[in-house]
């Protein structure tokens, strides 16, 4: 079973730029091919290196179910939302990403969107197996 992280954080925080560069790069002693990556329920899939495409989960149903066939050998999942705790029962690590709400303001003006900065917090039962980090972003 790969260990579970959670980006979470309001929209513009950098949880996608920071899902990207795991992607890219894996992580500290986890080589990328060993990492999956779901953001906004899409999985960008590849073989050898080679990107195949992406595998987006339509149903928006609870659970990592739609992406079990591509998690086979996967040793960490990171999966990406404002709210992940809406989709997934569970996760090893949540890693609350933020940043000043200046940047946020200059990210979203760069996307021409504003977005809220309402975050529900996640349930305690949620949390009471995950592991907490804080990220900073930009």
């Amino acid at each position: 079973m790969p260990i579970i992280v959670c980006l979470a954080g309001p929209p513009s925080a950098g949880k996608s730029t920071l899902g990207a560069e795991i992607r890219n790069k894996g992580l500290p002693g986890i080589a990328k091919g060993h990492v999956a990556v779901i953001d906004d329920c899409v999985m960008s899939v590849s073989f050898l290196g080679i990107p195949l495409g992406r595998v987006r989960d339509r149903t928006k149903k609870r659970g990592l179910a739609p992406f079990l066939p591509w998690l086979r050998g996967k040793r960490v999942v990171v999966f990406i939302g404002i709210r992940p705790w809406e989709r997934i029962g569970r996760c090893d690590i949540l890693v609350r990403v933020h940043c000043s709400g200046a940047e946020r303001e200059r990210r979203q003006a760069v996307r021409g969107k504003t977005f809220s900065d309402t975050v529900t917090p996640p349930p305690a039962d949620w949390l009471s197996s995950a592991r907490l980090l804080d990220v900073e972003t930009g």
